[in-house]
């Protein structure tokens, strides 16, 4: 790997571990922002929220304005079957990458300890509830929730 990528590589999860811990939420968007994610304005981020993606890849997180993410939330970008010492590519002859962007639009709302998979877009005004695994896209004025997240409520349009 270069070594400018890989001083990068430290440096964007140096700034997302240290915001896991800052209590101002001002100062954990504004390190999220310098670690390289597209975050939008008026969002907010909880504590302990992770990414978790191939820091060789470009940034596959977008986080547009008035989002919130509640404490504890799991955003994955990029995930294979096995890495070890002994494989160090990260894949065997039969291994599977899922790879693909996340996206979470302005005025959503994710729940503490969610699980958001590649590939998924929480579209405008959508709740994600707590503890959900979310495997496919969540429509707009929705609310999901369940191991896979299913929609459980449509939301009235303001009259």
């Amino acid at each position: 790997m270069n070594p400018v990528k890989a001083g990068k590589k430290i440096v964007s999860a140096t700034f997302r571990w240290i915001a896991s811990f800052i209590s101002p939420n001002g100062l954990r968007v504004m390190l999220w922002r310098w670690s390289g994610i597209s975050v939008g304005r008026d969002v907010y981020i909880g504590k302990n929220v992770r990414y978790i993606h191939n820091t060789n890849e470009p940034n596959r997180l977008f986080i547009e304005d008035r989002a919130g993410i509640a404490y504890d939330v799991t955003i994955i970008t990029e995930s294979s079957p096995i890495w070890n010492a002994k494989n160090p590519s990260g894949l065997l002859e039969f291994g599977i990458i899922e790879r693909g962007d996340v996206r979470i639009m302005h005025d959503t709302w994710i729940g503490t300890r969610a699980i958001i998979l590649p590939n998924v877009t929480v579209h405008e005004l959508a709740i994600v509830g707590a503890g959900s695994v979310v495997t496919r896209d969540v429509p707009p004025r929705c609310v999901v929730a369940g191991v896979p997240a299913r929609v459980i409520r449509q939301l009235d349009k303001k009259p």
